[in-house]
């Protein structure tokens, strides 16, 4: 009943054929890790009485079928006349001979040549001694508070030939924000780790301070943008989205209960769904005809808005400490610091899309991110 559909789904095309083998295997084998068989292939068995039987040890006569198998395989390639072998053959060659040398040691798959040399480690041994049971899954919230800083605003236009200047007082801020984290850890050791953090991305809201200027000759400066309007304000929010790499060192042992830790590593920060106050972008719409006016343009129609975040890689610290309150339960908590910076831009163009102006901030998140997490070992 079932081979049917398996042979059906088998014949489809090689790549499923390998797919389900695969995995059929592994499904298979995985309850009778601890039993005396080593194969699951075909054997070959010859019908004549008084052909030669290959000679094997006595511990692998059970399997004698299938080491027999790939023992006629490599022969019958070996018999190949010499001309007609081709370098895919010829590989195949090399392949069996090689699979049928490590087969005959390795056949016992856990059983010594003899009682004294360890044992050779089963796949089962292998996944428990560096796979299962050295794997934590986080999910926590995390509270980011940002230590922000900012430079004035820093313009560039060809109107009235002001060229690149700043806006003194300008001051751009970064609320904090809260989110829910997800993490991977894999213990390499009893000590050492690696953690891959991701989650949802928190929202971010910016807030000004200060009048965005121009400096006109002989009249002084002018004032364009009042930052610090409560109309205008936040001037923006952004979503930020921060996947982090950390190599970690817990004190202890595996066995230890309390276990603190200190980690470093990196951290890439981008930015996605930037949208301007609707206020404050309406402001620097109607910026357009007088920019291209001074420009000795024709005015066009009000400016078109664009705004960009830049993206950046960063280095992480961080330090914790997870308790083991059951079996195979954390709870943790940990903080970390990134000295993360980045520009922001807000281009102004006229209804051709040429430039009209570039304003740009250099802005500091620094962010401080405490988090609190429950944790499963498998």
């Amino acid at each position: 009943m079932i081979a049917q559909p398996v042979n059906y789904l088998s014949s489809t095309s090689p790549g499923t054929r390998r797919f389900i083998w695969r995995h059929a295997y592994q499904a298979i084998n995985r309850p009778f890790a601890d039993m005396n068989w080593y194969f699951l292939n075909y054997g070959h068995a010859s019908l004549d009485p008084s052909s030669p039987l290959l000679p094997l040890d006595e511990r692998h006569e059970p399997d004698r079928a299938a080491i027999t198998t790939v023992s006629k395989t490599a022969m019958s390639l070996v018999r190949i006349p010499r001309a007609a072998r081709s370098p895919v053959g010829t590989l195949c060659l090399l392949a069996c001979v090689a699979l049928t040398a490590g087969l005959l040691p390795w056949s016992a798959f856990g059983q010594s040549a003899d009682a004294s040399a360890p044992a050779a480690e089963t796949p089962g041994g292998f996944l428990e001694r560096y796979v299962l049971g050295r794997n934590v899954l986080g999910i926590g919230w995390a509270h980011i508070h940002t230590v922000d800083s900012s430079k004035p605003v820093r313009t560039s236009t060809s109107s009235l030939h002001l060229g690149t200047y700043q806006s003194p007082g300008t001051e751009t801020m970064v609320s904090d924000s809260d989110t829910l984290v997800l993490t991977f850890t894999h213990f390499f050791t009893d000590n050492i780790a690696a953690t891959f953090a991701f989650g949802l991305p928190p929202k971010f809201k910016l807030t000004g301070r200060g009048n965005v200027i121009a400096p006109v000759p002989v009249v002084g400066p002018l004032t364009l943008v009042d930052l610090g309007a409560p109309e205008n304000n936040p001037l923006a929010t952004v979503r930020e989205w921060s996947p982090t790499l950390l190599l970690l060192y817990y004190f202890g042992d595996n066995d230890t209960k309390f276990r603190p830790f200190l980690g470093a590593g990196v951290n890439y920060t981008f930015f996605t769904d930037v949208k301007l106050k609707r206020n404050f972008e309406k402001q620097l719409r109607d910026l357009g005809p007088l920019l291209e006016l001074g420009m000795g343009k024709p005015p066009t129609g009000p400016a078109k808005v664009g705004v960009d975040v830049e993206s950046s890689w960063q280095p992480v610290v961080t330090a914790g400490i997870q308790y083991e309150f059951a079996k195979n339960w954390f709870s943790i908590g940990s903080v970390s610091f990134l000295p993360l910076k980045s520009t922001a831009t807000i281009t102004l163009k006229n209804q051709a899309s040429e430039t009209l102006a570039v304003n740009k901030v250099d802005i500091e998140f620094n962010p401080v991110v405490f988090r609190l997490a429950l944790g499963y070992r498998f």
